[in-house]
């Protein structure tokens, strides 16, 4: 993924943040199609390449391990032919799904109604408010993403979530391992900022105090190696603004173990 654009999506289900290509949700486990669907035919290509191997045994192979080789290669054509039902299926039931709760003309009324609320409470700086009403949105799937402000929200989001789960631990709670996932994830997204194009002059300026507060509580909380830290700046450089979540889950891992700064 390093070198590419690592393109976010918003969880309908519990309105979490993680990359498009992951085939479920990190913090909930709701299926993602398209990453699922990325994942499946990754395998399938596994498969194409363990078929080609299998056709250039030699000929001298045994009759008994030829045999071996004809039923498990039965055995996988019928596992292809039910995923593949599988992923019909899931197919028409994602269509169904999104043809029941995507209408065009509702979402176009919506926009209408919501989107001049939104304009007002952003010109007035009422951020709670604005964020309410976009959580709101994000749960309901309303087409919020239409939004100019969206990605000012989502970043303000961030940095909501980031004081809050710290609010959460200062109460004397002990954060997941997906909770500091998130922390981690969040603040290079934060850090990222300048490197991204998502966001107007206007915004980022709106943004500086709360993103300054929450780069400033997690500065020393992982307290990186050079060579770590220099790879997530790379990334975010690489990447518009975003870390490669795995890499994020991946540090974290290895950090509870040990408890303090770990080279990757």
């Amino acid at each position: 993924m390093a070198g590419s654009k690592v393109k976010k999506i918003i969880c309908n289900s519990c309105g979490a943040e993680f990359e498009d290509i992951l085939p479920e949700c990190p913090y909930c486990g709701t299926m993602n199609y398209k990453g699922a669907e990325m994942e499946y035919f990754g395998r399938l290509e596994e498969v194409r390449s363990d078929m080609e191997q299998l056709g250039s045994v030699p000929e001298q192979e045994t009759r008994s391990e030829l045999k071996k080789q004809r039923k498990w290669i039965l055995k996988l054509v019928l596992l292809l032919a039910v995923a593949a039902v599988l992923l019909f299926l899931g197919m028409k039931w994602r269509e169904f799904r999104y043809s029941d709760q995507r209408d065009s003309k509702a979402d176009y009324a919506w926009q209408k109604k919501n989107f001049p609320i939104l304009d007002q409470l952003y010109k007035e700086e009422n951020y709670d408010k604005l964020l309410d009403a976009y959580v709101e949105a994000v749960k309901e799937n309303k087409p919020i993403d239409l939004w100019e402000h969206y990605d000012f929200c989502l970043k303000m989001v961030y940095c909501r979530d980031t004081l809050e789960l710290l609010e959460r631990e200062k109460g004397g709670e002990t954060l997941s391992k997906n909770d500091e996932i998130c922390l981690l994830d969040n603040y290079w997204i934060l850090k990222g900022i300048p490197y991204g194009a998502d966001l107007t002059k206007d915004e980022e300026e709106r943004l500086d105090d709360s993103v300054k507060e929450v780069l400033g509580c997690l500065e020393d909380r992982w307290d990186f190696p050079e060579e770590t830290r220099k790879e997530f700046e790379r990334q975010i450089r690489k990447q518009n603004g975003y870390p490669d979540y795995d890499y994020c889950e991946e540090y974290i891992k290895q950090w509870m173990k040990g408890g303090k700064k770990h080279e990757m």
